[in-house]
């Protein structure tokens, strides 16, 4: 494990960089998009536009990790994401900021797709659990630590964008200066929404309910506190707080549903994410703007939210997984992924059409009705359906600062491999012994594959050719090499 850990220290620094610069933005952008005079209903389709981009994103991220490798492809869009976040203050047009913030949420799933598919590479199956907590930790630690750099100074003035550029920006650094090798690049999955319904229709609606409800509040919580009448500090201290209850959370409920009915365990968080919503629909309607006693209710309400409504995503993603076969599980977080997305697409216009009707009070009201249709539903699932004998163990997914899951539980699918010279170069640096090293260089540089290579040193070796063949992609990759290099 401590071999592991200085080997993803880079992958560690690149996370809490790129985190905290995509935290501070969260928040900055729809503080600054009213600041600019943006109704409420452009603010939150500025949240539509970047789950849309990050859904666009997540589909052809694989196909640049193919092309270009996973170094140029984060460098690439962490430029893209700086320089967008540079051109909201030149260009304060409502048009603008919709096709920047689809240019952000697009870069942000390219760059994730990397950092994950990395962390996953360089974790074994001894200690994958530990390595993705210790990524959690960081991804939620970079969050709260984006709130904290919102509240200092104004958000009127420019500086925060800025901040966010440069720590964007600084996040490549440790990649590009890392002797890592770079995984296997991913395949895009293919989804089957029908047979993912089939398989658990609680762990589907589970992921159409937290699109429902956490897509709005990441558009349009900071308005929310503002509506109440309370300042910057307090604007970043609900959402940090919100995102601490996330992190609070997270283990405890997952360790219970490894225990028990996983279903339980989702209906108890969605009753009590109802409870939250009702807490901040009471401290909007009930209490003084800019109370003391109001403002400790929306952090209580926040706390609660972040508690129980975030982590509702991670359980219903461990359901799903619980009733697919092993092979299918890219497959799931792919289709995971565009559920969800959809889903967090619509529900800030939603949001947005019920709060110009009655209000800003509304939003958590949506929430709570969105997380009652759930229970409800979840409810009549547990008396419709036993649960099934063996199941995944629990692991939770990440949030982004826009809270959209991703590929945490895929698995890449292997593609050709770079030309035979460099996987002769890698195979020279590995072996200690020169004999079988020749072997492996003949047979690379007649047109065979890597797998290949490597099978016929480790039979030298003693060892089991035919699980190298397993893990790497076996004769169908080889085959494929061959064709374009042999």
């Amino acid at each position: 494990m401590q071999a592991t850990l200085r080997n993803i220290t880079a992958l560690l620094l690149a996370t809490a960089l790129f985190l905290s610069g995509n935290g501070l933005q969260g928040t900055l952008v729809p503080v600054r998009a009213n600041i600019e005079g943006f109704s409420d209903a452009i603010v939150a389709i500025l949240g539509s536009a970047y789950f849309l981009g990050f859904m666009l994103g997540c589909v052809a991220a694989p196909y640049l990790l193919q092309r270009v490798g996973h170094i140029r492809t984060f460098a690439t869009f962490a430029a893209v994401t700086g320089i967008a976040a540079l051109l909201h203050p030149i260009l304060p047009y409502e048009w603008a900021w919709m096709v920047l913030r689809g240019s952000v949420g697009l870069a942000a799933a390219a760059q994730f797709t990397v950092i994950e598919s990395w962390f996953h590479h360089q974790a074994t199956n001894e200690n994958r659990g530990r390595v993705i907590s210790i990524y959690v930790v960081v991804n939620l630690g970079a969050l709260i630590f984006g709130q904290y750099l919102f509240a200092m100074g104004a958000p009127e003035t420019n500086e925060r964008f800025s901040y966010v550029a440069m720590l964007i920006l600084a996040s490549t650094v440790p990649v590009a200066l890392t002797l890592l090798p770079q995984p296997l690049a991913l395949t895009a999955p293919n989804l089957r929404i029908a047979k993912l319904y089939r398989a658990s229709p609680v762990g589907f609606m589970g992921n159409i309910a937290v699109g429902l409800a956490n897509g709005p509040f990441w558009a349009l919580a900071p308005l929310y506190v503002t509506a109440l009448g309370f300042a910057k500090n307090e604007i970043a201290m609900f959402m940090g707080i919100t995102i601490a209850g996330a992190a609070i959370a997270q283990w405890p409920l997952g360790r219970l549903s490894d225990a028990i009915d996983r279903r339980i365990v989702v209906a108890g968080a969605a009753g009590m994410a109802v409870v939250a919503g009702a807490i901040l629909v009471y401290a909007a309607l009930a209490g003084t703007r800019g109370d003391a006693f109001t403002l400790g209710l929306t952090y209580a309400g926040g706390l609660m939210f972040g508690a129980f409504a975030f982590p509702i995503g991670s359980l219903c993603a461990a359901h799903l997984n619980d009733h697919v076969e092993k092979g299918d599980t890219t497959e799931t977080a792919g289709a995971i992924l565009f559920i969800y997305g959809a889903a967090a697409i619509v529900g800030p216009l939603i949001a947005s059409g019920v709060i110009a009707l009655f209000g800003m009070w509304t939003l958590f009201a949506l929430t709570a009705f969105v997380h009652t249709g759930f229970l409800v539903f979840t409810l009549i699932r547990i008396s419709a359906r036993e649960a099934p004998p063996t199941r995944e163990a629990y692991q939770p997914i990440p949030e982004s600062g826009a809270g959209l899951p991703r590929l945490a539980q895929s698995t890449p699918i292997p593609v050709p491999e770079p030309p035979a010279q460099e996987a002769v170069l890698v195979d020279h640096e590995q072996s200690d012994d020169g004999e079988i090293d020749k072997q492996a260089q003949n047979v690379l540089k007649h047109g065979g594959d890597r797998a290949a290579a490597e099978g016929g040193i480790k039979a030298e070796a003693g060892e089991n050719p035919g699980q190298d063949e397993a893990d790497t992609g076996g004769g169908a990759a080889g085959r494929e090499n061959r064709e374009r290099y042999g």
